[in-house]
């Protein structure tokens, strides 16, 4: 330092005291006076300079202030404080909350950030240094935050941008913020300074234990400082930052800090300072300066405070230094900016006067024009509190003056000031100047608390950062000084103008009268959580969160939504909110809150209002009714719809099943019906849904309800329901109900000239508590007023978010029409593109899900950045509506240096505050179109739902474009003549069930043939059967189902992944997806060949036999037969229509074939890429799948056999304004021979045939698929040929004889013959091994242990089909020993599951088969395995294609593998379960890995007892040992087994992670389980004691004989203690949980007939029959479904006990034919010898089986002449008593008559 004392001054000025004693000599020698006096001015010069240069000392900032002033700032700094104080807490893990917000409702929003961690932890120490919390509060807060955060999730060290407060789980999309990471270590170098000092003092003390505390919380800081590491975030190129890493693209932001005045500078500095980057990356920031008159300073992006000023709070500001004076330079304009605006200073970013769908208040950077490079600075103004608080040190006395401004607007209250003014007139309410943001943001009040801090302790803060050795170290790099020459920016300047207020046009309404089925238009209205979508019909879907309200899916072909339909008693009129043709005037208005319904029936003026309540989930429909005419009327008003209360997904895949976990109630003080979605699994949250149909208006009678669906709507009506149309009365009953409805009917009384209300107000929420509070709420009418006027203004304060007006609001709700609704821009977009296979995964490498809509915007010049704002807002406007898309900007400039359209893109979209949604699921993606290859561009262009192209103008011209071309292209079709000739309807009905005497079972509905091989049913529309009695009929590639009501579906290769047509689950409804309509071109009658979805009023016969389908039926003097069956080898659906005119005049038909293509798994994933072509020469169309990458060379076609005339693949042109019960095509003159690309598919063709009087005529229907075109046409011409189709009819026919005639069996019990002489194995066959598929079920997949199981029965037709399934199953065995659960061997993806049984079916298998044939070369035969990494400890499942090994191991290899993977004990003895065991269900009784199954301890000594006797016939290599080792094993069990698993009267049926038992009498639910008492006598492993005591107890509690049902286990879970996983989710009584399963009750049947029970067994086996549970009318309305299959479970609780559950598609079959052919008739073959030991009634005397084997021919008769259960005494065998042996040697050849005697 230079010497500034007064001799240095002497030193250094010499020459003045020289001269100056000069001066004196003078005058001694001159006496010259002026010598004199010169000579004392140059001695005394140094005096002067001294004194002259010497400092003054400058006055602190906090010195500028009075006592008033510092008060009053003070007070500002404990009110600030108290802030956190509050919100620092427990709850919240001692992580500050991000905002508190204050509203109508006060909010906390539970999220936080490592700038908000950091600030909150230097706010603590500044209380203390302010005296506002003693030490021990500071250190106490300071352990319990940095325990927290030591706990946090990290990235490299680097915590991420935003933490759930409650969980402490990171949000995604991961992030991490340069910005904030600088901040967070800067605020630590603070904290650790101050613990250093404390832990001097502490030590100066001597206070031990109050060292280590502080020495344990700088342990934690400076591990945090030294792992965050910096340079992972730095670009080392450009030697700048990035703004940060997203995590979940695993790249870092293509986005810098590369300006000096930036709110990064304190991460350069720090980064810099731990040496994470080099020094030289500060040189590399940009010293750019602006000017504001003579001064100048850095300039920065935004032109914030918060960018200058924020970092100060820990970096000094060295006087005279480039960021000293740059910073002042900032406050300045401040100021001066604020005068010419009129208003308080401190302009920065921060939250402002908009809400988003949340209601949380958007936030973003406001700033001063001249200072920020970021265009449009000066369009918006935000005042910021903590934006002139930050200049406190700097200038005190504006700050406080400010400071009292603020205060005039009301901005200070309990927590200090409120976060900002908004004087943006946007977003200002008429007539208002400015509007406080009353929010307070927690990193906002921690810089205005710190800042006084800084003013009060002398800048305190600064001192402690710079205090780091290593921080002050690099100080000098903050002393650079205002350069003399420099770069100078935005030397035009914005031009700053008074602030004008404006009022936005934000509302607007759209009203129409006609419907145009060409154009369906929607609205979408929603607030934060809650969202209604309803089209012009009516029709829509309401939805919570991700949570659908009302079944709704828009390619289903019945009415969706929530309706009402009004009746008028007196004139029997109906009219509905669903729009019906020609009944009625009719108009619906959208508004942007709400939609309005208009219509005038019957002198009713009907007037429907719909909103979402303002803040809750809750929905009103407001129904007025005003009676125009001059009488009274009385009507009855229902409202009613399918609650669903899943996401979507799930209804999509499975309605039925997902039916299966909805529960109801009926809440009597509010009239409510409640609806309860039972959670599956711990993740999922339980809903429930309150419904109320209020009024005040006068009624009539108490409120009705119904919650079954078929009782309601009847089944197969898709029309007025039932009960509505009949005036039924509802039934007022709660109970379990597997196809739902809410039904909700009051009746009463308008006046005449009067109006009446009634309002339906829907609930949703987490708890019932919640949903029954809002339904009290809103069935007041003031608050429903209140919801009206509330609803309309909280839409404004949205529409004044999103800036945008209410013609802007009519083209998004377009938009969001066309994504829902009906897209007519897709067919015009999809028609310019190659017509090519396009695969989903190719977007993937972009980022892009394809999961959801897709907006494509394609710019090319700069000029049109405009349409790219318009579409981010559109974006924006459906993202607070709860819509999700995708938005795609391509830029098509061509490359350059300056990439103008990308900075622009990238612009917007950062002005649009959009940023964080860049390359995320559901966000927005910008390409550059040189850097997509032309295959993808396409890909792009043809998934995307709307295309913008910004050369041809905005959002609206592109619109009005594309609908006007649709318009113009679309084809009108005029409609037929309808001269109807009326004529007197035949009254010939056919009745195939008229000869009873001839039919067997007959139970009015259906009847078994005279030989039991057909099943013949009779149905009409006024007598249908209880639900859907399918059918099928495939062959290994391909196969149909069909219904009663001509419904169904057909697969090609996979019943799954691969449908032909559409897989509808919802029995009540049956949607054919297949129809054949004719039409009298005479009388124009019309009508469907299937009772659904058109009948007449003629009975429909329907004829199930094994291979084939006949539909007859007759109308108008026709008959009509219709035979369906699959070849035996050819993809294709055939079907021969014969009809025969029965009238005396010829007959001229129209006949129209329909079809709703799939052509991959899900209707909606194909919907609108199927492209069809007419092949006229060869009378075929061919359709395929343009989007399936699964399938994607397959193609479907339709023939026929007459000429097809004209063809349609639109479905909205074919239904019009009608349905398929009532299609407008029906009506044309001809179809429009249109393609359905671009479309909502369907396949539907038309031709003409004329049948002369008395004559027939035959055609041919068909449907196939094929992998080439030429292979289909090849096909389609075979079978064009009806004697080809008749000849291949009786091949399918014969060979169905040989299979099921190999073993017929003849007993007294005639239910028993019919279900074993042909439907069981045909059930097993087509159902589960060929098809693997059902009604209830389809699922293409193999199941490890399901198709194993079900060769089971088979080994007796053909063992072959054992043995190959067996190596099949093999092969998705893993190495380790475990097997995939099931798979799809299409595509060869399948599960990896901790299921603890699978694997062991194998080896069971394995033994049956050799047990079965001798051959024990199986066990050489050599598979592959699969490989892949192990489950993760926590993980449940892995769903992925494996690789295979290139090794092979043989049977016996995996057989041991595993066998040894299962010998995984628990604490008990007994096997671990794992996820589940043979019941999925029990999921969460051992996934931690304690639980242990009693079942699979027998099920696995079973194994091992079979399978090392199988072991003792090999001569391996050590093999001994392994047997030895097995026996041991096998004594442990049995052992653990008997005392550990015994309960005292039963078997325990597991013990699970947390301790509890299952099947424990202590129990109140699942006190007893069915298949752990007949394993243990099944397995041979159960004491012989206990054997008949755990008998004796399961017929006590689970055998009920009233419905005729065998429980899997008693009581069922409900709301008792035990959460064994999802079986609880079910319904009680309902499959696993409480029902009968069915699989489980025959091996009840198997354990009774070992002990001997042949009365018993031989009961139970008749009792569980189908055929038994359908007898009569009474017992089929009660068990429903088909009587001649196997059911899979029957329910057993409450109102649905006794209904069967889910058919065809079930295990269960194969069991009831093994138990009843070995266990019952006696039937055993083993190493091929033939035994039969009957466990039969005494009262039978005599039964016989005949059996063919190979060649062979074995007559079988067994005797009972004594009235035994079991025993044989003789055998004959041709007429020879075989001596010494009951066993029969198997022969290939020649006819055996054996007679047994017992």
């Amino acid at each position: 330092m230079a010497k500034t004392d007064i001799l240095s001054y002497y030193k250094n000025m010499a020459i003045n005291v020289i001269a100056g004693i000069a001066g004196f000599a003078i005058y001694v020698i001159s006496n010259n006076i002026l010598a004199l006096i010169l000579g004392a001015l140059w001695i005394i010069t140094p005096v002067i300079m001294y004194g002259v240069s010497k400092e003054k000392p400058e006055k602190k900032a906090i010195e500028l202030l009075t006592q008033k002033e510092k008060d009053y700032i003070l007070e500002i700094g404990k009110k600030t404080w108290t802030f956190f104080e509050k919100y620092l807490r427990k709850e919240d893990n001692f992580l500050i909350p991000d905002n508190y917000q204050e509203d109508r409702k006060n909010k906390i929003v539970r999220r936080t950030s490592s700038t908000n961690i950091g600030l909150s932890m230097m706010a603590v120490i500044s209380a203390n240094d302010l005296g506002f919390i003693n030490y021990d509060k500071t250190m106490e807060l300071l352990k319990n935050i940095l325990n927290t955060v030591d706990e946090l999730q990290k990235w490299n060290g680097h915590l991420y941008n935003w933490y759930n407060t409650e969980t402490k789980e990171p949000l995604y999309p991961r992030y991490v913020s340069t910005v904030d990471s600088g901040n967070f270590v800067g605020y630590l170098y603070v904290i650790k300074n101050w613990l250093e000092n404390q832990n001097n003092l502490q030590s100066l003390k001597n206070e031990q234990n109050t060292n280590i505390e502080v020495l344990q919380l700088l342990e934690i800081v400076n591990k945090l400082i030294e792992n965050t590491d910096f340079s992972h975030l730095y670009q080392k190129e450009q030697r700048i930052f990035s703004i940060g890493f997203n995590i979940e693209e695993n790249k870092l932001t293509n986005s810098y800090y590369d300006l000096l005045a930036s709110e990064a500078r304190q991460a350069s500095l720090i980064a810099i300072a731990k040496k994470d980057v080099p020094a030289k990356h500060w040189n590399s920031l940009s010293r750019t300066l602006t000017t504001l008159g003579k001064y100048k300073g850095l300039v920065s992006w935004s032109g914030t405070s918060f960018e200058y000023l924020m970092p100060n709070i820990n970096i000094p500001q060295y006087r005279g230094s480039l960021l000293d004076e740059s910073c002042k330079f900032m406050i300045m304009s401040q100021i001066e900016y604020a005068k010419k605006l009129q208003i308080p200073w401190g302009i920065s970013e921060a939250a402002f006067n908009l809400k988003d769908l949340h209601s949380n208040y958007q936030y973003k950077a406001f700033g001063i024009p001249w200072l920020g490079l970021k265009r449009g600075l000066a369009d918006e103004t935000v005042v910021a509190t903590y934006g002139s608080v930050l200049a406190i040190n700097d200038y005190p006395r504006e700050v406080y003056q400010n400071l009292k401004k603020l205060e005039e607007y009301g901005m200070y209250n309990k927590y200090g000031f409120y976060e900002s003014i908004d004087f943006t007139p946007e977003r200002l309410k008429k007539g208002s100047k400015a509007e406080v943001v009353k929010t307070y943001m927690a990193h906002h009040q921690g810089l205005i608390l710190l800042s006084i801090n800084n003013l009060f302790n002398n800048n305190i803060l600064q001192k402690r950062f710079m205090e780091n050795p290593e921080i002050n170290a690099i100080s000098i790099l903050l002393q650079e000084t205002m350069p003399e020459t420099a770069i100078i920016t935005k030397e035009n300047k914005e031009k700053v103008e008074k602030l004008e207020y404006v009022d936005y046009e934000d509302y607007i309404q759209d009203t129409y009268k006609k419907i145009d089925e060409r154009l369906i238009r929607g609205n979408v209205i929603a607030n934060e959580n809650y969202l209604i979508a309803m089209n012009q019909k009516g029709e829509g879907a309401s939805k919570y969160k991700n949570i659908l309200i009302n079944r709704f899916k828009s390619t289903d072909d019945y009415p969706q939504g929530i309706f009402f339909d009004i009746k008028n008693i007196k004139s029997k009129k109906i009219w509905s909110s669903n729009y019906i043709p020609n009944t009625g005037k009719y108009q619906i208005s959208f508004m942007p809150d709400k939609i309005e319904q208009e219509l005038i029936n019957d002198n009713i003026k009907t007037k429907i209002e719909t909103i979402i309540a303002p803040d809750e989930p809750v929905e009103i429909r407001k129904l007025s009714l005003e009676n125009l005419g001059n009488e009274d009327e009385i009507l009855e008003i229902t409202s009613h719809f399918e609650p669903v209360l899943s996401p979507k997904e799930q209804d999509y895949a499975h309605p039925a099943f997902n039916n299966l976990f909805l529960i109801f109630d009926f809440d009597n003080e509010t009239n409510s019906i409640i609806v309860k979605r039972k959670k599956r699994n711990e993740h999922e949250q339980e809903i429930y849904m309150a419904v109320n149909l209020s009024t005040n208006s006068e009624i009539i009678g108490d409120l009705e309800y119904e919650i079954d669906e078929e009782k309601f709507t009847g089944r197969g009506n898709i029309g007025i329901p039932k009960m509505v149309k009949n005036s039924s009365p509802f039934s007022k009953k709660i109970g379990l109900v597997t196809e739902p409805v809410v039904a909700l009917k009051r009746a009463m009384k308008v006046k005449k000239q009067e109006k009446s209300t009634v309002n339906l107000i829907i609930a949703v929420g987490e708890t019932k508590e919640k949903v029954i509070e809002n339904i009290k709420k809103y069935t007041v009418e003031e608050n429903i007023k209140k919801a009206f006027e509330l609803s309309k203004a909280k839409n404004e304060a949205q529409t004044r978010y999103l800036r945008i007006k209410g013609a802007q609001i009519r083209e998004y709700q377009k938009m969001l029409s066309y994504i829902i609704f009906n897209n007519p821009s897709k067919k015009l977009n999809l028609e310019k593109l190659p017509k090519q296979k396009y695969s989903q995964s190719e977007l993937w490498k972009y980022g892009i899900s394809g999961d959801l809509p897709i907006i494509l915007v394609k710019i090319k010049d700069s000029n049109d950045t405009y349409v790219v704002k318009e579409v981010l807002k559109a974006y924006e406007f459906m993202r607070t509506k709860g819509f999700e898309t995708e938005l795609v900007i391509i830029d098509e400039e061509k490359y350059s240096y300056e990439n103008y359209v990308m900075e622009d893109i990238e612009e917007a979209i950062l002005n649009s505050q959009l940023s964080y949604l860049k390359n995320i699921r559901g966000g927005i993606f910008q390409i550059n179109k040189n850097e997509i290859s032309k295959e993808d561009m396409n890909l792009l262009q043809f998934i995307s739902g709307i295309i913008i192209d910004s050369k041809k103008g905005g959002i609206s011209h592109s619109l009005k474009d594309i609908e006007e071309e649709y318009l113009e292209k679309y084809k009108k079709i005029p409609n037929e003549p309808e001269n109807i000739i009326i004529e007197t309807e035949n009254q010939e009905n056919i009745d195939i069930l008229q000869n009873t005497e001839e039919l067997k079972y007959y139970n009015e509905y259906g009847a078994f043939s005279a030989d039991g091989k057909e099943y013949l049913i009779k149905t009409n529309k006024e007598n249908r059967l209880p639900t859907v009695w399918s059918h099928i009929m495939a062959n290994k590639k391909f196969g149909t189902l069909v219904t009663e009501s001509m419904g169904g579906y057909t697969w090609y290769k996979n019943s799954r992944l691969n449908r032909v047509t559409a897989w509808e689950n919802q029995p009540n409804f049956d949607i054919p997806s297949e129809i054949i309509y004719l039409k009298d071109q005479e009388t124009k009658k019309v009508w469907s060949l299937g009772l659904n979805p058109m009948p007449d009023n003629k009975n429909y016969n329907v004829v199930y036999g094994f291979g084939y389908t006949k539909f007859i039926h007759k109308s108008d003097g026709i008959e009509q037969e219709l035979e369906v069956f699959v070849p035996k080898e050819d993809s294709v659906k055939i079907q021969i229509l014969k009809l025969k005119n029965m009238n005396l005049n010829r007959k001229k038909l129209k006949i129209v074939y329909y079809m709703k293509p799939v052509l991959g798994e899900a209707e909606l994933k194909s919907n609108g890429y199927i492209d069809l072509k007419y092949d006229k020469n060869n009378n075929i169309i061919c359709a395929q799948n343009l989007y399936n990458s699964e399938f994607k060379n397959n193609v479907i076609y339709v023939s026929n056999s007459e000429k097809m005339l004209s063809y349609t693949g639109d479905k909205n042109f074919f239904l019009g304004n009608g349905n398929i019960s009532n299609p407008d095509g029906l009506k044309k003159s001809s179809l429009n021979n249109e393609n359905s690309l671009g479309k909502k598919p369907c396949i539907a063709y038309e031709i003409e045939v004329e049948i002369d009087s008395l004559s027939e005529k035959e055609i041919v229907f068909l449907l196939g698929a094929e992998d080439a075109v030429i292979d289909s046409k090849n096909i389609a011409y075979k079978y064009s040929k009806i004697q080809n189709c008749k000849q291949e009819l009786e091949n399918v026919k014969s060979y169905w004889r040989d299979i099921l005639g190999r073993l017929q069996v003849y007993t007294p019990l005639e239910s028993m013959n019919i279900i074993l002489n042909g439907w069981d194995i045909y059930q097993t066959l087509q159902s589960r091994l060929i098809s693997r598929t059902g009604y209830y079920q389809s699922g293409g997949a193999y199941g490890f242990r399901d198709q194993l199981q079900d060769t089971l029965a088979l080994k007796y037709i053909d063992p072959q089909i054992l043995k190959n399934q067996i190596l099949k199953h093999s092969k998705q065995q893993f190495l380790e020993g475990d097997v995939e659960h099931w798979w799809h061997e299409e595509t060869g993806k399948g599960i990896r599951t901790r299921m603890s049984d699978d694997l062991l079916w194998m080896v069971y298998l394995t033994a049956e088969y050799i047990e079965f044939t001798g051959d024990y070369s199986i066990l050489e035969e050599k598979t592959s395995y699969l490989v892949s990494k192990e489950l993760e400890e926590n993980e449940e499942d892995r769903y992925d294609k494996f690789e295979r090994t290139k090794e092979a191991g043989s049977i016996y290899e995996h057989c041991i593998k595993a066998i040894d993977r299962t010998l995984n004990f628990g604490e008990n003895g007994l096997p671990k379960i794992g996820s589940g065991d043979w019941n999925d269900g029990f999921s969460n009784v051992g996934p931690k890995g304690r639980g242990e199954s009693v079942w699979l301890g027998f099920f696995l000594y079973n194994v091992l007892d079979r399978f090392t006797k199988i072991m003792e016939n090999l001569n391996k290599e050590n093999i001994e040992n392994k047997i030895e080792k097995y026996k041991t094993i096998m004594q442990q069990l049995k052992k653990s087994l008997n005392t550990n698993g015994w309960d005292g009267r039963w078997f325990k049926r597991a013990f699970m992670d947390d301790g509890n038992t299952l099947g424990s009498m202590e129990n109140d639910e699942c006190r007893i389980d069915s298949i752990a008492q007949s394993w243990s006598i099944i397995s041979n492993a159960g004491d012989n004691d206990k054997k008949y005591i755990s008998m004796e107890s399961l017929e006590n509690h689970l055998i009920d004989r009233e419905n005729g049902i065998i429980k899997l286990l008693d009581p069922p879970f409900e709301k008792g203690k035990l959460n064994p996983g999802y079986i609880k989710s079910y319904l009680t009584g309902v499959r696993e949980n409480g029902g009968q399963y069915t699989h489980a009750a025959v091996w009840v049947i198997i354990a009774e007939s070992m002990l001997g029970f042949g009365d018993k067994a031989t009961e139970l086996y008749r009792m569980i029959n189908p055929i038994e549970h359908a007898r009569t009318k009474e017992s089929c309305k009660k068990y429903k479904v088909e009587p001649y299959v196997i059911p899979a479970d029957i329910y057993g609780a409450g109102n649905l006990a006794g209904r069967g559950g889910w058919t065809w598609y079930t295990g269960s079959a194969s069991w009831y034919y093994k138990t009843g052919i070995e266990n019952v008739l006696g039937l055993k073959i083993n190493n091929g010898v033939l035994r039969v030991e009957p466990c039969i009634p005494s009262s039978w005397k005599e039964y016989n089986i005949k059996y063919k084997w190979k060649n062979a021919f074995y007559n079988i008769v067994v005797r009972n002449p004594s009235g035994k259960n079991t025993g044989v005494e003789k055998i004959f065998v041709n007429g020879n008593e075989l001596e010494n042996s009951k066993e029969i040697k198997i022969e290939d050849n020649g006819i055996f008559n054996v007679e047994v005697l017992m």
